[in-house]
């Protein structure tokens, strides 16, 4: 995790011991976004950041061997964070892929 304050950073997720943040530019989606899906996803994440609905855990990725990480889990919250101008997300690294 860097030295910055999640909170800080963002109101949209939980943290635990092997979060990190991480720039977008790194993260690689896995899919297109379902539209209906990304509608609550916005939803939610205000209510996060107001403090009306929990946090979300950290998206999760696996490393694609190259400095960039694909989504694996959360692909509909990153893709809501690039929408609402977020430059960060709070992540955990799940495992090494091996191209």
């Amino acid at each position: 995790m860097t030295g910055k304050d999640h909170a800080a950073v963002s109101p949209y997720f939980k943290t635990t011991a092997f979060s990190i943040v991480m720039p977008l530019a790194l993260l690689v989606r896995r899919e297109a976004p379902d539209p209906e899906r990304l509608k609550n996803a916005h939803e939610r994440m205000t209510a996060a950041r107001q403090g009306t609905f929990p946090k979300r855990k950290p998206i999760g990725v696996v490393g694609l061997g190259d400095g960039t990480f694909r989504v694996v889990d959360g692909n509909t919250t990153f893709h809501a964070l690039l929408e609402m101008g977020e430059t960060e997300a709070v992540v955990e690294v799940l495992k090494e892929d091996n191209p």
